[in-house]
């Protein structure tokens, strides 16, 4: 605590934050009770590593920047197995929201035990990607909601989703270096669309902060 230093845990992988003599001393530390590696120690002088993968996330430190990108290989898998290739056709957009006489309407058949399993994998890959990536999240929750009851109309939402992926399979998240004077303020957006769900019918709500 007194040297500001932070540290995130997941099982074995540490993360920490920190100036660099604190971040040197740290690893120092825990390799007098633990057989420690260190992945990388990112930071802008000439000395420091520039790129590295935190629980397979790429993470690499520009010069007024840190860049951030979620792991590809999800993505990849979703696609692959619903049969597509990189080189497919993609979509521009993850989802179409349902509309009365939609697919909801159309493709009410429920999916054989089989491709219930293999839809519910995918549901939940899509799921832990879009930690990652805001622009899927409504459509990996939307694909979420059919886990339980898996239908043709699901099966569609998914390789809607991978088209997607397809033509987009990378996002990257850039912070910039902002001025002292800003540091102290936070802007919060919210939305919800009120009962937009046609099978709930229950509502989706939203937020961004920035």
């Amino acid at each position: 605590p007194g040297t500001g230093t932070r540290c995130v845990v997941h099982g074995d992988d540490f993360t920490f934050l920190g100036r660099d003599a604190d971040l040197r001393r740290m690893s120092t530390r825990m390799a007098e009770w633990h057989e420690v590696k260190v992945r990388a120690l990112l930071g802008p002088e000439a000395g420091d590593d520039k790129e590295s993968t935190i629980l397979n996330r790429t993470v690499r430190w520009k010069t007024n920047e840190i860049e951030y990108e979620a792991d590809r290989k999800h993505a990849v898998k979703i696609w692959e197995s619903v049969g597509l290739k990189a080189d497919s056709r993609g979509l521009d957009g993850p989802i179409v929201k349902e509309e009365l006489g939609g697919e909801h309407d159309e493709g009410d058949d429920e999916l054989g035990e089989q491709e219930m399993t293999r839809f519910r994998g995918l549901a939940a890959t899509a799921n832990f990607l879009a930690q990652d990536r805001p622009d899927i999240q409504y459509a990996a929750k939307e694909i979420c909601r059919d886990m339980s009851r898996p239908t043709a109309a699901s099966l569609m939402k998914l390789k809607r989703l991978s088209r997607f992926l397809v033509k987009y399979p990378r996002l990257v998240w850039r912070f910039g270096a902002v001025d002292e004077e800003d540091v102290n303020y936070v802007d919060a957006w919210t939305d919800s669309d009120w009962a937009g769900c046609l099978g709930t019918p229950k509502s989706t709500g939203g937020g961004a902060v920035g």
